[in-house]
């Protein structure tokens, strides 16, 4: 990781400020992240409802987790375990930057 020895300090209204918090939420970066892409003339790509793509992204995850761990105890997975995955990875890869 870089080492950051300098800062800077900016103001905002109220209107500002929010603006400031809805765009960055959007993007689902840190506020640190979200200003130096903004500086730096990043990219800056934004997902509609990212917090609850994200919160079902981990609830899959969970239940993936619970079919391997039931396969790997010899357990037959339900079939439709390939459709889920199918379903995760198009999931990332409209995530993905």
């Amino acid at each position: 990781m870089r080492n950051r020895t300098n800062q800077i300090l900016i103001r905002l209204n109220d209107a500002e400020f929010a603006q400031y918090q809805k765009r960055r939420k959007r993007t689902g970066k840190s506020g640190n992240a979200f200003c130096l892409a903004c500086l730096l003339n990043h990219p800056i790509r934004t997902v509609e409802n990212l917090p609850e793509i994200l919160r079902q992204l981990k609830a899959i995850g969970n239940n993936l987790n619970q079919i391997a761990r039931a396969a790997n105890a010899g357990f037959e997975a339900p079939p439709i375990t390939q459709e889920i995955q199918e379903e995760v990875e198009l999931l990332w890869r409209l995530l993905k930057p």
